[in-house]
């Protein structure tokens, strides 16, 4: 498989956020974005450690011999498993209390894509001229929209879009949302924080992927349309397009 990738991350224009709270990881086959939580320094520790510990006790992690897809994924699932309660340990010292952060990875194996998330960071599919979420929010909102309560337009505006129902560290066992795909020629995925989705729909990446630009120009075109939405949050994207199989 042939791949290209690019990313882009910035503090955005939000005069209290004095700090780049996200983290993210390309290391091809392996793409993570993590939006840290807490505040002040803590948020960017948290998703800065991660990160970096998803990719430790990852590459450490012990495989089957001719490891399968489906062993693959539950690899990922344990090791995040590992990484929260690692985080979550560090975030009991009074300098990180209450810090947290969301997870969302995909790790390219074959033709497969394999999907690990927490919290509500964001993966797109692009496909042919269509977009679909792939990752599923574990939020207050996402719920709501679960029951039928409100509308995911409604959801954008509501008083507690940020509210977690999970995340990285926030207590000492967490549930993992997982997926397996098989990618196919010309596929683009998406991984952003909420400071991207809340500027950016669906429709607009429709846009953005049917003009076939490269990774590095669609990242700077995300960046430059948070911004001149306001970009009130962090802003982290990593873009991956499937050139061959």
């Amino acid at each position: 498989m042939i791949l290209r990738s690019a990313s882009v991350t910035d503090r955005g224009l939000n005069p209290n956020r004095l700090h780049n709270e996200d983290s993210l990881l390309i290391a091809e086959p392996l793409f993570i974005v993590a939006d840290g939580l807490g505040g002040e320094l803590a948020g960017e520790v948290a998703s800065k450690m991660t990160v970096d510990k998803f990719k430790e006790y990852f590459d450490e992690a012990t495989r089957e011999n001719g490891a399968s897809p489906e062993s693959e994924m539950a690899v990922i699932e344990r090791v995040i498993k590992k990484v929260n309660q690692v985080v979550h340990l560090e975030s009991q010292k009074p300098e990180y209390r209450n810090m947290g952060s969301t997870l969302s990875l995909l790790y390219i194996m074959g033709n497969n894509g394999l999907i690990g998330h927490v919290g509500d960071s964001k993966i797109y599919l692009y496909r042919k001229g269509s977009v679909r979420q792939l990752t599923h929010d574990q939020s207050m909102v996402q719920q709501m929209i679960d029951k039928g309560v409100i509308t995911p337009d409604q959801a954008r505006r509501h008083p507690m879009r940020n509210v977690l129902l999970s995340c990285i560290a926030h207590k000492p066992d967490i549930e993992v949302f997982s997926l397996l795909i098989e990618l196919e020629k010309d596929d683009r995925v998406l991984l952003c924080s909420d400071g991207v989705s809340e500027y950016i729909w669906p429709n607009d990446l429709v846009e953005l992927f049917d003009g076939n630009p490269s990774p590095e120009n669609a990242c700077e075109i995300i960046r430059k349309k948070v911004l001149e939405g306001g970009a009130m949050d962090n802003l982290t994207a990593i873009i991956v397009a499937v050139d061959s199989l």
